[in-house]
């Protein structure tokens, strides 16, 4: 007899168990934002830093490059451990076109921040470098690459 009443306690408990979780699973997922929220709040953001650097730019009275503007460049190229890829004897020169040129994205955005005359060191990451295949000579896939920019004109 034992046995059987040890049996249906087992059984009730295991039943009772299982049922009360259900309404926690249903909260947990309908207060979870969802994917295009999250894309919708991210672009938000980075509509807004945009534009709070736009203002502290104004603020200051900085004149950068405008789209269309045609600049002068020569930067050298050298890796994060210190390896020059493009030395000063090869150092590039570039006219460019700022808003319609071909060159890597993070070299670019850095232009449009810069005036005549200004010198920078800027360190850019792969994705905004030459990605995933590199520039198929020098410098290999997904590497971030240091630039020694000068603005000629």
């Amino acid at each position: 007899m034992r046995p059987i009443y040890t049996y249906i306690f087992l059984l009730s408990l295991a039943i009772t168990a299982c049922t009360g979780s259900t309404t926690d699973t249903q909260q947990h997922t309908t207060s979870r934002p969802g994917k295009q929220d999250l894309i919708a709040a991210n672009k938000l953001m980075v509509k807004k830093e945009k534009q709070d650097i736009l203002d502290y730019i104004r603020r200051h009275g900085y004149k950068m490059q405008a789209f269309g503007d045609t600049v002068s460049v020569r930067y050298t190229l050298s890796l994060l451990n210190g390896n020059t890829v493009y030395n000063q004897a090869d150092a590039r020169h570039y006219t460019l076109v700022i808003g319609r040129s071909d060159k890597e994205s993070g070299l670019l955005e850095a232009l449009e921040m810069m005036k005549k005359g200004e010198k920078a060191r800027l360190i850019v990451p792969a994705h905004l470098g030459f990605g995933l295949l590199g520039d198929q000579d020098k410098i290999t896939t997904k590497t971030s690459l240091v630039y020694d920019i000068e603005i000629l004109n």
